[in-house]
């Protein structure tokens, strides 16, 4: 498949020389973050309390 090496990336922030970047332009940041981790919990958490019947949490008196 000699033509999938011909296809090019068209990004913008190309310089016009066409020699590669060597990683120099700021990283990716990682996924999953933090923040993703406890909004997945969080949602988590109000399911779990949906499921389990949440008026029982809160005895009549």
């Amino acid at each position: 498949m000699p033509r999938l090496n011909d296809i090019r990336r068209h990004d913008g922030h190309q310089t016009g020389d066409g020699a590669p970047d060597n990683g120099r332009d700021e990283k990716p940041r990682p996924f999953p973050t933090l923040s993703t981790f406890l909004g997945m919990a969080a949602v988590l958490f109000v399911l779990w309390l949906l499921a389990s019947g949440l008026p029982h949490l809160f005895p009549k008196t």
